[in-house]
């Protein structure tokens, strides 16, 4: 039997601005999720979903989900259209060794560490989530598939890719070449398993240490894989572009939240929940803001896209940070500041 979601599920006040002070104590403070294997074995990943805390009711696959996992006012085809594809472009990545340039501390917190400092320097399995934004072609660029086909071919076909994650799931350019990200990986059955896709990240693009938003570049040779991609990015905007314009009538005062992330390294998750707040955060010489939400994560979420029920994408980039014990939030979205 089908479950379906109620919009009585969570109760929460309407959507407010809270000062810098208040926002800075919301952010710096909580818990990031990654998820660091000690093994480096994947059978480990099963270790850290056991041991897990969290409920992990309110997680649905890709196979499972439909319009009824969805609260009553928010049932509508644009919707689930712009939800599947945002799945089909949410990557898991896999960091296979840690920077000497972590610093040790999160924001200058002197009793907050930043994660993976304890690991700087070593050869790990750090597992986080990521969204791919776009897809081309550019022969200027320095950015090259590394297959053994196209190094070896004096001119192989290439395609770029960008992905945004967090910075604290991919720090600098060293962690960026030293690791993979892996496509349509929707479901551990063993059958299926050889329908996902991996490539490797070869640079980090820019980031912003303080917001914690990052983007990454990666390459492929495969035309079909980066035409797929486009088509489901033109999906993408297409369905989110329309809601924007056309957000649902008589809403609630409670705004839906879409988190699709691969919660402890595993088969990528679609989560929901409700916006808490959106925070302001300086940054700099600009301003900057954050969400809070409820929709679930667990570790290896960090970095995972967090959409938030009507917004302007090509505006707004909101990427999943971390989680305190009352609520989950995002990095701060502030592109002017980002190098």
């Amino acid at each position: 039997m089908e479950t379906t979601c109620s919009d009585d599920i969570w109760t929460l006040n309407s959507i407010t601005i809270v000062d810098d002070l208040e926002s800075d104590e919301y952010f710096d403070y909580g818990t990031h999720e990654t998820l660091v294997l000690e093994t480096q074995d994947e059978a480990e990943l099963a270790v850290s979903k056991n041991i897990c805390r969290k409920k992990h009711n309110h997680y649905y696959n890709m196979s499972e989900f439909s319009e009824k996992k969805l609260p009553q006012k928010y049932r509508h085809k644009e919707l689930l259209q712009l939800i599947q594809a945002m799945a089909e472009l949410t990557v898991r990545i896999e960091v296979k060794k840690i920077s000497n340039d972590r610093p040790k501390n999160w924001q200058g917190q002197e009793n907050v560490r930043y994660p993976g400092h304890d690991r700087r320097g070593e050869t790990v399995s750090s597992y986080g989530s990521g969204r791919i934004a776009d897809v081309y072609q550019d022969a200027k660029e320095n950015i090259t598939c590394s297959c053994k086909k196209c190094s070896s071919s004096d001119s192989p076909e290439n395609w770029i890719i960008w992905i945004f994650t967090a910075t604290h799931v991919v720090y600098d350019t060293h962690e960026a070449k030293n690791s993979v990200c892996r496509l349509f990986f929707d479901t551990d059955d063993t059958e299926c398993k050889s329908d996902f896709t991996e490539i490797g990240i070869i640079k980090k693009l820019w980031n912003n240490e303080t917001g914690d938003l990052c983007l990454l570049a990666g390459a492929t040779c495969d035309t079909n894989l980066a035409l797929q991609i486009k088509n489901t990015i033109q999906k993408l905007n297409e369905s989110w572009q329309y809601i924007h314009e056309n957000p649902v009538k008589k809403r609630r005062k409670k705004t839906l939240v879409i988190v699709v992330s691969h919660p402890h390294g595993g088969p990528k998750q679609i989560s929901s929940g409700y916006l808490r707040k959106r925070n302001a955060k300086d940054l700099e010489d600009d301003d900057g803001f954050f969400f809070t939400y409820t929709a679930r994560t667990c570790q290896g979420s960090s970095g995972a896209p967090v959409y938030v029920y009507g917004q302007n994408w090509f505006v707004e980039e909101i990427v999943h940070s971390g989680c305190n014990n009352n609520f989950n939030y995002s990095t701060v979205w502030c592109p002017a500041t980002s190098t």
